[in-house]
């Protein structure tokens, strides 16, 4: 092949390239009309979600401006927020934003688009004091708190307790449950409806205070049904049927007719279930973890190795909190889940999460599960 014939196919595949790529500009105003600077814009494919990847943000320039180029033909959902001024990240623009999220699609005949991009009003703010265990009084660092909207229980946010400063829709009923693996969940369900229940105007702030009651012992392995413990290929059909049963249950039609799946934290059942199998659920589990490509499988498979515990989850784990691909949620799933693996095995793989991590958030959860594990009521 000569030089001027690969010349002319990388200058044709340039061409295509650019063929099928167009570009995103606008401006992001506040809930007045005005223009925010610094803002971060994401996009997003409409009707695909991914819960494993890095989110990329664009920033907004002095007079608000921002344009992204490169955008493959599609339609995307435009997001903006700054949580420095008190917008929640663009991540969760669907559950905070009182306004509809433009969409723009791009194609050859309209490869370029100009949006504003609404942001607002200002979040209230959650003020969550340490979570601790009614019995002892010891913080529960591994408790997080879930808020869902009163009018769509679907739509949702869950963040660890320890970010103690969590935002909240403003001028809208939220619902708060706290929740901690062992721990019976606060508010008591039949009390959710009043005792959990929160309306905040912009800026506002609510303290709030809660303790949480141990739960009911695990079963004995005896009681965990007729499954086979002993047998691995038993053993996987049970962690598959939990695992498909699980994630069934998230899944919902929406008024206007849209398939949807929303994250809903597995009982204490299937939990107990989960832990019941021992051992050899690891590797079914793990083998979910590393092939699942169902929305929220890469969460609940994670959580489900916290459920088993012992040492044998500290690989697949490590494997999660060393790719550079997987999201921040995940590792942040990823560390929890560490917690109940035996602390000389679990540290070595925190303590290098601490050495070569970037991400803040990763970091903060890194720091806070390596103190569990240190803690002398562990030794």
């Amino acid at each position: 092949m000569t030089f001027k014939t690969l010349l002319a196919i990388v200058m044709l595949l340039t061409s295509a390239l650019a063929q099928v790529q167009g570009t995103i500009a606008g401006t992001v105003v506040d809930e007045t009309g005005k223009p925010v600077a610094g803002a971060k814009v994401h996009i997003a494919q409409k009707d695909v979600l991914v819960v494993h990847q890095i989110v990329q943000y664009h920033e907004t320039d002095d007079g608000g401006h921002f344009r992204i180029p490169h955008v493959p033909w599609g339609t995307y959902v435009v997001v903006a927020g700054k949580e420095s001024a008190g917008y929640p990240a663009p991540v969760f623009a669907a559950f905070y934003s009182s306004y509809t999220l433009p969409n723009v699609t791009l194609r050859e005949d309209f490869p370029s688009a100009d949006i504003v991009v609404r942001i607002g009003p200002k979040a209230g703010i959650l003020d969550i004091e340490p979570v601790a265990d009614q019995a002892t009084g010891k913080e529960i660092r591994s408790a997080s708190v879930t808020l869902r909207r009163a009018e769509d229980p679907h739509l949702f946010l869950s963040a660890s307790t320890t970010q103690r400063r969590v935002f909240v829709p403003a001028f809208t009923e939220v619902l708060i449950e706290i929740t901690a693996e062992g721990y019976k969940p606060w508010p008591p369900p039949d009390q959710a409806a009043t005792e959990g229940k929160i309306l905040l105007k912009p800026e506002q702030v609510q303290k709030l205070r809660v303790t949480l009651q141990p739960a009911d012992p695990v079963p004995a392995a005896g009681q965990c049904g007729p499954i086979d413990r002993n047998s691995a290929e038993a053993v996987s059909q049970e962690v598959n049927r939990v695992f498909n049963e699980a994630l069934d249950k998230m899944e919902h039609t929406l008024p206007s007719g849209t398939k949807a799946i929303t994250w809903i934290p597995s009982d204490e059942s299937v939990r107990q279930q989960i832990g019941c199998l021992g051992v050899l659920a690891v590797p079914a589990t793990s083998e979910l973890l590393r092939n699942t490509n169902r929305s929220f499988g890469h969460v609940l498979a994670i959580r489900m190795l916290g459920w088993i515990g012992g040492p044998e989850i500290v690989p697949p784990l490590a494997v999660v909190l060393s790719n550079p691909g997987d999201s921040v949620m995940l590792k942040i799933e990823a560390l929890q889940s560490l917690v109940a693996a035996p602390p000389e095995k679990a540290l070595p793989t925190v303590q290098q999460v601490l050495r070569t991590e970037k991400n803040r958030h990763v970091l903060e959860k890194a720091a806070s599960v390596a103190a569990e594990l240190e803690a002398p009521a562990r030794d």
